[in-house]
């Protein structure tokens, strides 16, 4: 039952060093969703909210 633990431990251990290396094969920053790569939302004129879908702002269904 300890080697098996042992075994199991080396195992994660390569693959966090393997995680760590950096390959130059591998594009970077493809796949990945960060706040830069977001479009910003758009905001209401008069009052600032963001409008989501293509409905008016709820401000203007007041007046």
């Amino acid at each position: 039952m300890t080697r098996i633990a042992i075994y199991f431990l080396i195992a994660i251990a390569i693959l966090a060093l393997l995680g760590k290396l950096n390959l130059p094969s591998l594009p970077k920053g493809k796949g990945k969703r960060g706040p830069d790569k977001l479009p910003k939302p758009r905001k209401c004129p008069d009052c600032g909210a963001p409008v989501i879908g293509g409905d008016p702002c709820p401000c203007k269904n007041w007046e």
